[in-house]
């Protein structure tokens, strides 16, 4: 009886898992050397004003995630306060520091209205290192990941955005 009752539980659990389980596709910059991963079916939102872009968006239409690579004499930490306040947005706690992919990096969360609409922002930037960038004089590039959703949506979403975050990859 007790055996037929854990296998019951292990089925249970294991067929829950497979419906909660979703088909995950990379999805690349077209000319940058960084992805990231999530669900399946993501649209693009292109950028015509500047091809260094890529903003993809959530079959839903709720995630947004926003790629691109910018050269400053900030370094990382300082150019993500910055850019927040360009935008518009206000930061909610100091940098923290992350690894993306072996390289070290940092990410702030950030709240404001991005399309007029209240939005909760998660901004990394990865410097660019190695041997496939040289910096100009007294210039970092840095990689830029900005993952946002409505600020009423955050809260279920935090767990996602936080994944797609960390599957950032920079070859």
């Amino acid at each position: 009886m007790k055996t037929s009752i854990v296998i019951a539980c292990i089925l249970t659990c294991f067929i829950f898992s497979l419906e909660q389980a979703q088909a995950q596709t990379i999805y690349k910059h077209p000319s940058l050397d960084f992805q990231f991963t999530a669900s399946e079916n993501w649209k693009k939102i292109n950028h015509p004003e500047d091809e260094m872009i890529l903003e993809m968006v959530d079959p839903d239409d709720t995630i947004h995630v926003v790629l691109w690579v910018t050269e400053t004499e900030s370094g990382p930490k300082h150019y993500l306060e910055k850019m927040a306040d360009m935008k518009g947005l206000n930061v909610t706690g100091a940098p923290i520091n992350i690894i993306v992919n072996g390289h070290d990096g940092w990410v702030i969360k950030a709240e404001g209205k991005i399309n007029s609409i209240e939005s909760t922002c998660m901004i990394a930037s990865i410097p660019m290192m190695g041997d496939k960038y040289v910096h100009h004089k007294n210039h970092m590039a840095q990689y830029i990941v900005q993952v946002w959703c409505p600020t009423n949506l955050f809260p279920q979403k935090t767990e996602e955005i936080g994944a797609i975050t960390r599957s950032v990859e920079i070859q």
